[in-house]
């Protein structure tokens, strides 16, 4: 809407953007909000980088922070709780 583009342009965005989160929610596999974490590390990582390599973005210290907070809660798993096995009894 910036650019003086119709109307039409921003609400077939925001409805791909509201379609991408409902197919995202409607995964059936459980490892899927990690997949969702590591994308999401590697979009504001690659984010980041173009800013500063193509639009000569000059990031200050709390876009540098806020960046690393994301990258570091993205890949801070543990792990899922039907792999964690109780510890079962050898009989010998």
């Amino acid at each position: 809407m910036r650019e003086h583009k119709p109307l039409l342009w921003a609400l077939l965005g925001a409805a791909i953007l509201a379609a991408y989160g409902v197919v995202a929610a409607l995964q059936p596999i459980t490892e899927f909000g990690r997949v969702s974490a590591a994308y999401g590390d590697i979009f504001i990582a690659l984010s980041l980088a173009w800013g500063i390599i193509v639009d000569g973005f000059r990031p200050d210290r709390y876009d540098l922070l806020g960046a690393l907070m994301c990258v570091a809660g993205g890949s801070s798993h543990g792990r899922p709780a039907e792999r964690i096995a109780a510890p079962s009894s050898v009989e010998a």
